[in-house]
């Protein structure tokens, strides 16, 4: 019932506002139905109604609910203050509430050659906007300006915020961007200023209830700042480490620190999740036990600090599941009843998913409800199984880890497209410090208004496991060859559930002569898949082994390049959301580089994807009004601006790779007309020379090979992005030249230009250049091998 729940909501999600009042219709409908039919049956002395048709009625309200929830909730986002915001896409002054502490945004927050200029990230909750009345929450972007100080990310965060923290108000003039459908965050705010402290409404605490509200976020703000600063004063990264082990304060936590943790699957003990509510609710129950309370104070007691616990550490998704079933637990036992953990999840899934249909979507609570559904079912048998061949300790501490990691597989695909053997082993060495961390940790955030030094000698205990945990974390992360790149998407996801599938049953149902046959069944099966030639679940070179990507944006330009964790964006394409989506399925959360070859929209259409995102773009001359404000988009979210005319932005580096601008020429720029004044561009590097040439035309593509006044004609390149989606306009002196071995064509499918032109598709094959196609092949991914360029297309072989 309860993933019946999930399935309908995840589609309801990104549907049209009347999507959901329609389901709830029908949903209501069904369930009136289903009722009315078996209560007339059992009046006329019929049998008592079927499990079955009172199982489809449950569902159909429960559905209703969930259904109409959303739909009242898409009615109060319709028309406010914030919903103009969107439309304008002008600066406003936005007011509200800040529901995270700020975080430093991706491994590149914070480098010595941004000056000092980190860019954080906060979610909010908006009250106003323009003074307005607003609802809603949104994900704020903001760089820092350069009186940064501080030489760690943590302490940068807390000096460059002005010690801001979650709960507490602020404004701050910001465009807003918005999001994409399925979304909670109804938009992203780019401001080029920090936010500031608002000054709260005299209402703001007037009345008891108010006045008690603001007197506990206070206190939650000074114990949560109270245990980042002990932290700060520890030396290594335990002391980082221990505010996400304790409360899921992870803003002190280094890049370094932070992908070691990732890489070797023990991220999940810095989000505060049912471990931790366990850990809370298991000490209660026994210091109130050791005190003579009955079991009623018992329960009281630990509601009492759980709903604490919760206030501290912030209602995330797993936070709140484990809330929820915590809470039901507890009725079970107060009433003295069996508790029974599926039941108890099923049930805490259908009331989340009522009260925040969001939660559909949300990795965080797919990754808690698999999780503890795991550990639920497969702790047990896999256990036994490892007792007959280990230690009873050894297997129950191996069976753990082993049975969450199998649960969560499928669904970690979709955020990290690779599998570590030592994600089990990790856990299992990290498993008995977790706790220990958490406790003290937790001890020393509450007892520090009262008993300070106390609070001091319990965050030093605590740094002790919290620096194993990260000494673990540095340790196995550097073991070469230990990350397994994995098909990616759903189709990676759908792999890895059969080869899960498969795993359990040879593990606990098999014969030993059966296990062995079934085992190298599945190997096989598994290197089949991973090197089959075209189809949904790979290729020889894995979509994470790339060095330029197109993505398959229909009839527009986004092309990327990668080197040394930098990456460069050669225009946006059409749409936000396309480029969105592409950026996603590549895991790229920055742009170091942004180059705008020109200004027509199925080169510019994108950008408010990345706004806010962007530390350099380089722009072609701009001319209209909407020119500019595609400009004052970018210069809002962050954004350094520079102009490819004249002498300027001739070179530049990007990672390992060198740049240099080939067209427009010094005295030419910014005079040029339309596509002529495309900007066109040259990398070296990595061992592959590649060539980007926007939409000129033969004129200019035919100056270009015979070079122009300080800018030297190209030579030999391995990849050429063709002019102009492959129009008839083409210059055959410089394909000839170039003799590239690779020809990449981001052009739309059925497309009214015709293009790509025969024209152009014979230029690239005299020049013995292969054509590959976006609106045929889908995304291009192209690495380095050294025997040349190779390539990966989405779908299927690439034809000419």
């Amino acid at each position: 019932m309860a993933a019946a729940l999930w399935a309908v909501l995840w589609v309801l999600l990104p549907g049209p506002g009347g999507a959901p009042r329609l389901a709830s219709a029908f949903a209501g409908a069904g369930a009136l139905g289903v009722g009315v039919a078996a209560l007339r049956r059992y009046r006329r002395g019929g049998a008592p109604p079927r499990l079955g048709r009172l199982l489809i009625a449950a569902l159909a309200l429960l559905l209703c609910a969930a259904a109409g929830h959303l739909a009242l909730i898409q009615d109060q986002r319709g028309a406010d203050s914030l919903a103009r915001a969107l439309d304008s896409g002008e600066r406003s002054t936005i007011r509200g509430t800040f529901a995270s502490d700020p975080t430093p945004v991706g491994a590149d927050a914070q480098r010595p050659e941004d000056s000092g200029r980190p860019r954080l990230r906060a979610s909010i909750h908006i009250d106003a906007v323009d003074r307005e009345p607003a609802s809603g929450t949104a994900v704020l972007l903001w760089t820092m300006p350069t009186t940064a100080t501080g030489t760690g990310t943590g302490s940068a965060t807390a000096t460059e915020a002005g010690a801001l923290a979650r709960g507490d108000p602020v404004e701050v003039v910001a465009a807003a961007h918005p999001t994409g459908a399925g979304e909670r965050p109804r938009a992203l705010l780019s401001a080029v200023e920090a936010p500031r402290r608002a000054t709260p409404h005299p209402e703001a605490c007037a009345g008891m209830l108010r006045a008690a509200q603001c007197a506990v976020t206070h206190l939650i703000a000074q114990l949560r700042q109270g245990l980042a600063h002990r932290s700060a004063l520890l030396p290594g990264d335990g002391g980082a480490l221990l505010p996400g082990l304790s409360i899921g304060d992870t803003a002190a936590v280094s890049p370094a620190l932070s992908e070691a943790m990732n890489g070797t699957g023990l991220s999940h003990l810095t989000a505060v999740s049912g471990a931790n509510c366990a850990v809370v609710v298991s000490a209660v129950f026994l210091l109130v036990a050791a005190l003579g309370g009955g079991r009623g104070a018992r329960v009281v007691c630990a509601a009492a600090a759980l709903g604490g616990f919760i206030l501290l550490v912030g209602p995330d998704a797993s936070v709140l599941r484990a809330a929820v079933m915590g809470l039901l637990s507890l009725l079970c036992l107060i009433r003295g009843r069996p508790r029974q953990g599926l039941p108890l999840l099923a049930a805490a899934c259908c009331v989340l998913l009522i009260l925040d249909p969001w939660l559909a979507r949300d990795y965080g609570f797919a990754l808690s409800v698999a999780a503890t559904a795991g550990l639920l079912t497969l702790v047990e048998p896999i256990g036994r199984r490892l007792e007959s061949r280990l230690a009873p300790r050894l297997a129950r501490l191996l069976a753990v880890p082993l049975a969450a990691q199998l649960a969560c597989g499928p669904i970690l695909i979709l955020l990290r497209p690779e599998i570590s053997p030592l994600t089990v082993p990790a856990n299992m060495l990290a498993e008995p410090a977790a706790p220990l961390a958490t406790v003290l940790g937790l001890l020393a955030c509450l007892s520090a208004p009262l008993l300070p030094a106390v609070a001091d000698i319990l965050a030093r205990c605590a740094w002790l496991p919290a620096q194993w945990i990260a000494g673990i974390a540095h340790t196995l992360a550097g073991v070469p060859g230990t990350r397994w790149p994995w098909p990616e998407g759903i189709g990676g996801a759908l792999l890895l559930a059969v080869a899960t599938a498969a795993l359990l049953v040879a593990i606990l149902r098999a014969r030993p002569r059966r296990r062995a046959l079934l085992c190298c069944g599945l190997c096989c099966l598994l290197a089949g898949s991973l090197t089959a030639g075209p189809g949904l679940i790979g290729r020889l070179l894995t979509p994470r082994a790339w060095v330029i990507a197109a993505c398959d944006v229909g009839q527009g330009d986004a092309l990327l390049l990668s080197s040394a964790g930098r990456v460069a964006l050669i225009d946006t394409g059409p749409t936000p959301e396309v480029l969105s989506s592409c950026l996603k399925r590549l895991h790229i959360t920055r742009i170091d580089l942004l180059i705008l070859t020109h200004f027509d929209l199925d080169h510019s259409g994108g950008v408010p994807a990345i706004a806010g995102r962007t530390e350099v773009a380089l722009l072609g001359p701009s001319a209209t009004r909407r020119d500019h404000r595609v400009r004052e988009d970018l210069r809002h979210g962050g954004a350094t601006l520079i102009e490819a005319r004249g002498s300027s932005a001739l070179r530049g580096t990007l990672g390992n790779l060198s740049w240099r601008r080939l067209w427009p020429p010094r005295e030419d720029a910014g005079i040029l007309p339309g596509n002529a004044s495309s900007v066109a561009v040259e990398f070296r590097g990595d061992g592959l020379t590649s060539v980007f040439l926007g939409d000129l035309g033969a004129e200019q593509l035919n100056r270009i090979a015979r070079g122009t006044p300080g800018i030297a004609a190209p030579g030999h390149a391995d990849v050429v992005k063709v002019a102009h989606h492959g129009s008839a306009d083409q210059g055959d002196l410089l394909y000839r030249q170039l003799s590239a071995t690779i020809g990449l064509i981001s052009v739309g499918a059925h497309n009214s230009y015709g293009h790509p032109t025969r024209r152009a598709l014979t230029l690239l094959r005299e020049a013995h250049t292969r054509a590959v196609r976006t609106d045929q092949s889908g995304l291009l991914l192209v690495g380095i091998s050294p025997g040349g360029p190779t390539l990966w297309t989405e779908r299927g072989p690439p034809r000419s």
